[in-house]
């Protein structure tokens, strides 16, 4: 399998909000106009996901799960592995990065300059002047994107129109920076790129 690191995510991501707008389908009753437009945000999601399949899935025994898995809300497969939820990524004033996912349910993992940095319980992130900031050893971390603005605009409209403008071109990035969850909820990551983006 080729390597998209969350594409599992994405994947699940995609099949809920489809079932999610399957149901809607079904109780938009007789409306004709309410009903086509559901229809087609459906096929465009089937659509989607086929194209992650097709790109990204080389088995096709693992590509008919994660199609019953849509379809039939048959349970969804083991493969792709699940990815790590980033919790924070900063720069140290000397120009170290600082990565820190989330271990479980209880513990976060520390990368420094790619190198491990040891486990910890938790991480205590303060919002200084609309920047996250972590301190750690001795040096203060200032927490960076790697989604830039247009993405993080994209998401913005989202939050505020989830039915109108859900951001499925820039799913995977979201995804990757730990501003959203597969359920396409903000992460506390998240809530601090869309506030430091309306300052």
């Amino acid at each position: 399998m080729r390597r998209r690191p969350y594409l599992r995510d994405e994947l699940l991501a995609i099949s809920e909000r489809f079932r999610h707008v399957a149901q809607e389908h079904r109780d938009a009753g007789a409306d004709g106009r309410v009903r086509r437009h559901l229809g087609a945000v459906q096929s465009s999601l089937a659509e989607h996901f086929e194209e992650l399949l097709t790109r990204w899935v080389d088995d096709e025994t693992l590509r008919t799960a994660w199609r019953d898995h849509l379809r039939r809300g048959a349970a969804a497969p083991d493969e792709p592995a699940p990815a790590v939820p980033l919790v924070f990524r900063g720069v140290g004033a000397g120009g170290q990065e600082l990565l820190v996912w989330r271990h479980g349910n209880r513990q976060v993992e520390l990368e420094v300059d790619g190198s491990p940095a040891g486990r910890q319980p938790a991480v205590a992130i303060d919002v200084v002047d609309g920047v996250g900031r972590l301190h750690l050893g001795g040096v203060e971390y200032r927490e960076r994107f790697s989604v830039g603005s247009p993405g993080r605009e994209v998401l913005a409209a989202f939050v505020a129109t989830p039915d109108e403008r859900t951001p499925w071109e820039h799913l995977g990035e979201l995804l990757a920076d730990g501003l959203i969850e597969p359920n396409l909820g903000l992460t506390d990551r998240g809530r601090r790129a869309l506030a430091q983006l309306r300052r």
